[in-house]
């Protein structure tokens, strides 16, 4: 691995550990000193990759979001030889039916932390913005391989883009503080068969 390389890894394993440790104890908790312990590292050796802890968080909001939007990403699983209707339905089961609880995985938690200093930051909301952005024009273009290649009647992708992540993002917030599994389950389907009575489509029964 050459220098370049290596010096990028262990910034990324430094943000990393910071990202682990906010989503336990929140930003104003975790000190460079309790990083340094965390990592089993020198705390002179986090100043060396990054000059304060301001940049240390800057950066750590850039990281939780590139990580959140590769999980985004890898759940739209693309089955080109399925029925056109079976492989949407199986899309917006992996968009509103399969979704990860907050207190189970770590980068959600530290979603959350970094989604609160937004509230108060103007750069990490610039950042939380486009990383929104983002992620609508993946939607969108999922919903343009639909229109194009199964055949699924969206007048506006665009739109419907904007409020399927609407929908989405709404939800995961909703159901991470319900204790009752059937009932996030069920409010689930309800928030998919809005989109689908958005759409034009006929409601479906999903597993």
């Amino acid at each position: 691995m050459r220098k370049e390389e290596q010096h990028q890894q262990k910034r990324l394993d430094i943000l990393q550990g910071f990202s682990e440790l906010i989503a336990d104890h929140g930003l104003e908790n975790v000190s460079i000193a309790k990083l340094a312990k965390h990592l089993s590292i020198p705390a002179s050796l986090i100043f060396y990759y990054f000059k304060n802890k301001e940049e240390l968080v800057d950066e750590a909001v850039d990281y939780v979001l590139s990580v959140c939007k590769e999980k985004s990403i890898q759940s739209i699983k693309e089955n080109e030889n399925a029925d056109g209707e079976i492989e949407f339905a199986d899309f917006l089961e992996e968009m509103f039916l399969n979704y990860e609880s907050a207190d189970e995985v770590s980068h959600l938690r530290a979603y959350y932390v970094c989604y609160n200093l937004a509230l108060r930051d103007s750069a990490a909301r610039e950042k939380f913005y486009r990383h929104q952005t983002e992620l609508k024009l993946v939607f969108q273009e999922r919903l343009d391989y639909f229109v194009k290649y199964k055949g699924i009647p969206i007048s506006d992708s665009g739109e419907a883009a904007e409020i399927l992540f609407c929908l989405v993002s709404g939800l995961g917030t909703a159901v991470d503080f319900m204790d009752d599994e059937e009932k996030k389950q069920k409010i689930s389907r309800q928030n998919l068969q809005l989109f689908l009575t958005y759409l034009g489509l006929k409601p479906q029964e999903f597993k």
